[in-house]
Formats: structure tokens, C-alpha cells, sequence
């Protein structure tokens, strides 16, 4: 009689095996304190990264379900990774754009990103012979994917890019890309889950059957409680989703404390490009009319007229005029205008009133 399914999805772990769980979860900590130190947290959220630490949990807890969730959502991304840091060293060309960072990377950084050569052999070696679901492993690897890219794009900035919530390497000179890149939100996260299940996750899985032992699914018809606790054993366990929710706890709760930090300097220098853009269009109007010697009507004399005098026909991308007559920039200040005269240009000066006004 064959043992449960539940028994042979968590097979004896010998004692090493949790040793190197523990290891792996060690270099998660080192990682998180790496990107701490060099203010870039939000790269916590990298997949590979949150792989790393459910691989580690997975050995801890016997798990071959989030073993397998985390070798089919690294497999194939760690093996391009690996083929283009081949071909920058033998040529000096990084094709993917994904490696070339290691030509300048201190030691500290190679030791970080060094889990990029050991985790997929690692769960693959522990994963062969073991009793695997590809099909679930590279679903659940879509939806931690799916998941981990709407968190990156609500919350990290575009700059950092990570998980490629922003768009799809924008160095590389395509028209596929250009189109995928100029969709909306919506659109550019499904077509980014989608494409990512496609071409990395489905081959991970077809990987992953290959190392392990794939069961024939029964075709007998069972019983309904049967069913019932069949379906419950191929369903997650408590364990097994505590220890997700854990580990994209942690790892959230290393981003998210420089969001409000990275949102106020991304207001911040929206106003600042805003306030230097208006005030280059107003220097530009007075010069011109200098030059010709323009009417008095020509004169910028009231806010109403700074959108005419920007190239784009309206003010920048969040400045509004309040009901005083200022600017309202998109960190709140407040800006009052001065109106054009004979020696002098029209200008912006930011307002400081009481009470908030």
C-alpha cells in the first residue's frame, strides 16, 4: 500500500538538509542588511530574493511544495542570468543587460548575488526523486510573481525597477518591448505575468518533472471524503502558507519603511523640475519681448497666462492654480506669482503663509 500523499510530499529530512536551510535563510539576512545599508531595500522584493528564502524555509519544514514553487520561479531566470554573465566575462558584451554589474561589483556584492549560483542546483539536488506537481508549482510560481510585481509597482520606485514592474529592459532596442512598456498598469502587469509564465516558469516546470517523480493522477472514482481529503492534501498547508506570508512579511517590511522616503523625493523633485521649468518659460517670454519691444499686453501679468508660455500649451503634470491665485505643486508648496514689468520677468516665489494656507 502506498503511504498517504501528505507523507510522501514531506519525506524525512535528514538534519544536514535543515543545516542548509538555515544557511540560506542567513544569507537572506546578510542580503536585507547589504541592501539596507546602501538604501536599497525595495530589491528585497526581487523574486529571486524571496525564492531564496522560501527555498531556505522549504529545507527547514520539510516542504517540497515551496521547494518547488521556488526552484520554478528561479530555474530558468538563474540560467539566463548565469548565460549572460558568461558571455560579458568571454567578451565584454552583457546581451541580456542583466550581469553587467559585476564588471564594477565589490566583494560584498558578489558574495550577495552569489545565490544566483548556487540556489537552483541546490533545490534541484533536493527536489530529484521527490514527489512533485509542476503544473501547481509553476502556478503558484505565476502568482507569487503576479503578486510580487503589483507590490513592486504601488510601492518602489521606477527607477530601481525591480521585478521588472516598470518596464521590460528598457535598454534593449525592440519594438516588442516598446509596445509592452507604453502599455497601461494593468495591461503591462498582465502581459508581464503572462510572459514571464511562458517563457521562464513553464520550462522551470518541465525541469522540475524531469528531476522528480510525477504520480499518474488516479482516475478511480473515490468516495466524497476521500475527494475531500485529497484535495486538502494538494492544497497548501498551514505551515506551508505561513511561511509565505512570512517571508513577504519580512522581506515588505525591509521595503516598504523608504517608500514614504522615495514617494516625498519624488514629489520633491517634481516640484523642483516644475518650479525650474516655469520659471525658464517666464525668463523666455520677457526676452523675447525685450528684443522686440513688445506692448504692455504682451506681458505675462497673471497666472492664467503661464500655461501659454510652456512648450506643451498647459502647466507641468500636477501644478494646479488655487483660488488665490497660486500654484499649487505636487508636494503641496504653494506659489506666488509676480507679474512682468519693463526691467524685470514674471516669477514664482514660493509662499509661506499662516495656517497652512
Amino acid at each position: 500500500m502506498s503511504p498517504p500523499l501528505q507523507q510522501r510530499d514531506r519525506a524525512p529530512t535528514p538534519p544536514i538538509d535543515r543545516a542548509v536551510g538555515v544557511v540560506m535563510l542567513a544569507h537572506v539576512v546578510g542580503l536585507a542588511a547589504l541592501k539596507l545599508a546602501r538604501g536599497l531595500e525595495g530589491e528585497m522584493l526581487w523574486i529571486s530574493h524571496v525564492a531564496l528564502a522560501l527555498g531556505g524555509l522549504a529545507l527547514i519544514v520539510r516542504s517540497t511544495r515551496l521547494a518547488a514553487m521556488a526552484f520554478v520561479g528561479v530555474a530558468a531566470l538563474h540560467t539566463l542570468w548565469l548565460l549572460d554573465a558568461a558571455m560579458g566575462v568571454a567578451t565584454g558584451r552583457f546581451p541580456l543587460g542583466l550581469t553587467a554589474y559585476l564588471l564594477e561589483a565589490d566583494a560584498w556584492t558578489l558574495l550577495g548575488t552569489s545565490h544566483h549560483l548556487y540556489l537552483t542546483p541546490m533545490l534541484a539536488v533536493w527536489l530529484r526523486g521527490r514527489r512533485v506537481e509542476p503544473g501547481r508549482a509553476a502556478f503558484h510560481a505565476a502568482a507569487l510573481f503576479a503578486l510580487l510585481a503589483l507590490a513592486c509597482r504601488l510601492l518602489l520606485p521606477a527607477h530601481l525597477n525591480v521585478d521588472f514592474a516598470h518596464a521590460l529592459l528598457p535598454q534593449a532596442d525592440s519594438a516588442v518591448l516598446a509596445w509592452v512598456n507604453a502599455l497601461a498598469a494593468p495591461a503591462f502587469l498582465a502581459v508581464l505575468t503572462l510572459g514571464a509564465a511562458t517563457l521562464f516558469f513553464l520550462p522551470g516546470a518541465l525541469v522540475l518533472a524531469r528531476l522528480g517523480h510525477v504520480a499518474p493522477r488516479q482516475r478511480v472514482r473515490r468516495a466524497p471524503i476521500r475527494r475531500a481529503s485529497t484535495r486538502l492534501a494538494r492544497a497548501f498547508t498551514l505551515i506551508e502558507l505561513i511561511a509565505v506570508i512570512v517571508v513577504l512579511a519580512v522581506l515588505a517590511g525591509v521595503a516598504l519603511p523608504r517608500y514614504f522616503d522615495y514617494a516625498d523625493r519624488a514629489e520633491d523633485s517634481a516640484t523642483a523640475g516644475s518650479v525650474g521649468g516655469i520659471q525658464t518659460a517666464l525668463s523666455q517670454v520677457f526676452i523675447n519681448n525685450q528684443a522686440n519691444n513688445a506692448s504692455a499686453g504682451d506681458r505675462i501679468t497673471n497666472t492664467s497666462q503661464i500655461a501659454g508660455t510652456m512648450q506643451t500649451g498647459r502647466l507641468p503634470e500636477g501644478v494646479t492654480i488655487n483660488s488665490a491665485g497660486r500654484l499649487l505643486m505636487p508636494n503641496g508648496d504653494q506659489y506666488a506669482f509676480t507679474a512682468e514689468t519693463d526691467s524685470s520677468p514674471a516669477r514664482i516665489t514660493r509662499f509661506v503663509g499662516g495656517g497652512g494656507s
